[in-house]
This record gives structure tokens, C-alpha cells and sequence, in this order.
């Protein structure tokens, strides 16, 4: 998780370098979904899965629950729930953030 905008964009950009085909990168942000979809394309061309989390419930959210809307292919999806479920507090919620890809229920 690294802030929305540039730091996401190189950070996507040089993971896109670094990783292998197969290799699955979660950007667990609050990124304009625009810039989601083209740097998820760029890491498709290379083979590499992209799984979009964005979280919601603003300062309230540590004591709230904040939701986490999961978005991605869904074996990558599938395959980063126990991440993704390990990450506190309740609850989890799924749904397609950048309306790019098919919802993963967790």
C-alpha cells in the first residue's frame, strides 16, 4: 500500500519489471480506477495478475470496520483470500472497485 498517484504508478511500473509471469501484485489503495485499469492492462501484457483492493470507511474504519472492495481475475482473486482476510478488522466486503473485472466473494 503506498499512497495513490505517483508513488502507485512507479511502484506498479518497476513491480512490473520485477515479477514473473504469474506473479500477482495487490494494489490495496483508494487509486483513481482509471489509472487501475491501464496499469492492470500493463501488468497483463506481461503476464502478471493484478488484484485491485480498494478500502472504505475513512478515519472511522479502525474502530467501524472498513470494507475492502475486491476486484481481479478470479483465480488470482481466489487465491489472495487468506491475505486479504487477515487483514483486521471486520468485515470484508467484495466487489468489483474498477469495473474492469469479475467480484471475488471472500
Amino acid at each position: 500500500m503506498v499512497p495513490a498517484g505517483d508513488p502507485t504508478e512507479q511502484t506498479i511500473m518497476q513491480l512490473g519489471e520485477l515479477l514473473a509471469e504469474g506473479d500477482t501484485v495487490i494494489d490495496g489503495g483508494n487509486s483513481n480506477y482509471n489509472d487501475t485499469v491501464r496499469q492492470g492492462q500493463h501488468l497483463k501484457e506481461r503476464g502478471i495478475f493484478m488484484v485491485d483492493v480498494g478500502t472504505s470507511g475513512g478515519i472511522w474504519g479502525l474502530k467501524e470496520g472498513y470494507s475492502m472492495m475486491v476486484g481481479g481475475e478470479t483465480a488470482p482473486s481466489s487465491a489472495s483470500r487468506p491475505s486479504l482476510r487477515r487483514w483486521p478488522p471486520p468485515p470484508i466486503k467484495a466487489g468489483d472497485t474498477s469495473g474492469r473485472l469479475a467480484p471475488v466473494i471472500l
